[in-house]
């Protein structure tokens, strides 16, 4: 299901993907596919951090980190490095947008001013 996960994630319209995949392929199918690839690049970005840095902390959080495929394949990962992980309770991994937006709208009622730097250094 690789091809086909590959094949969504590159723009392929609905009706392409089900030619495609072949009659009967669940949507369920596509979804396992995709958070297979997700989950699968993620670890593997992770691991190659912990390795190039010696890193020993691994925090996982906002929406992702709800993700019980993720944070067990983490867990493996960070055991091998011997790091350890953190990762909030379930109720606070939420969508980091929404809590971005409500930041932004606190911030209009109290009429605070933001000043645009659209190239802003990062570590400014």
């Amino acid at each position: 299901l690789l091809p086909l996960v590959a094949q969504v994630t590159n723009g392929t319209t609905p009706d392409a993907v089900a030619c495609t995949a072949g009659p009967g392929l669940a949507a369920a199918d596509i979804a396992a596919a995709f958070q297979d690839a997700a989950v699968a690049t993620l670890t593997n970005k992770v691991e190659l951090a912990l390795q190039q840095t010696a890193r020993t902390q691994l925090a996982v959080v906002g929406g992702v980190g709800r993700n019980a495929v993720l944070r067990a394949r983490l867990a493996n990962v960070a055991a091998k490095y011997q790091a350890t992980l953190f990762h909030p309770p379930l109720r606070w991994c939420t969508d980091n947008a929404a809590m971005i937006a409500y930041a932004g709208m606190r911030r209009l009622q109290d009429s605070y001013a933001v000043t645009v730097r659209p190239r802003w250094a990062l570590l400014s």
